[in-house]
């Protein structure tokens, strides 16, 4: 199976040229074309010197592994696999091996990751970091004022949203009922972790309304 990466090849007897082929990085020239064929041309006398389509391929392969693992939420293992199934033995050969393409992928997530720092504020000046736990990958923000109101209501409700997070991590806020109509959003957790809960669960259905 062709990679979606590998360059149009276009066989004429016994001989192989590229067309099209990216020569960013390479001297300026014409992209071989039949026209060569007929004058008499080979692929090595049109290719630039050193070149080498599996080097491309695996440089592809391994630009495509950095902006995967920054954009799909999945397993490591699954990043490097999606974007190096498909390509030639030659190719693979000349990608780096599998603990470096893994490291590859963890240093790109790392550098996306959210940086929260030890104290922030709010405009006015309070403190609005309450809890940054790495190994649990949570963090809730609120003021202490936020979870005065919050705990003088007997009413909370609590929804997520994955819309307004980073890709990845999901937004979970608690809301406090201050009237008939009214809720006032008071607790911001970001967490790495998704968390369903089926909504005939009695337990939960009861502590959405009260706690």
């Amino acid at each position: 199976m062709t990679s979606s990466c590998t360059p149009d090849i276009r066989k004429f007897s016994n001989v192989h040229i590229f067309t099209p082929f990216d020569t960013s990085g390479f001297r300026e020239q014409e992209h071989p074309t039949e026209r060569h064929l007929a004058e008499g041309h080979y692929a090595e006398d049109i290719l630039p010197k050193g070149f080498h389509a599996e080097n491309v391929i695996s440089s592809t392969a391994i630009e495509e592994i950095k902006s995967r693992a920054i954009l799909i939420d999945e397993t490591t293992s699954s990043v490097i696999n999606k974007c190096t199934e498909s390509i030639s033995i030659p190719a693979a050969v000349k990608l780096p091996s599998k603990e470096s393409l893994s490291k590859i992928v963890r240093r790109k997530r790392k550098a996306t990751e959210l940086d929260i720092f030890d104290s922030v504020h709010t405009t006015r000046g309070h403190n609005f970091l309450i809890l940054n736990n790495p190994e649990l990958e949570l963090i809730v923000l609120g003021t202490e004022d936020n979870i005065v109101v919050l705990i003088s209501y007997k009413d909370w409700f609590c929804d997520g949203t994955f819309n307004s997070a980073p890709i990845g991590y999901q937004l979970y806020t608690i809301h406090a009922l201050v009237s008939e109509s009214a809720t006032i959003s008071l607790i911001f957790c970001i967490a790495k972790q998704k968390y369903e809960v089926p909504e005939d669960n009695e337990r939960f259905r009861k502590s959405r309304y009260k706690c």
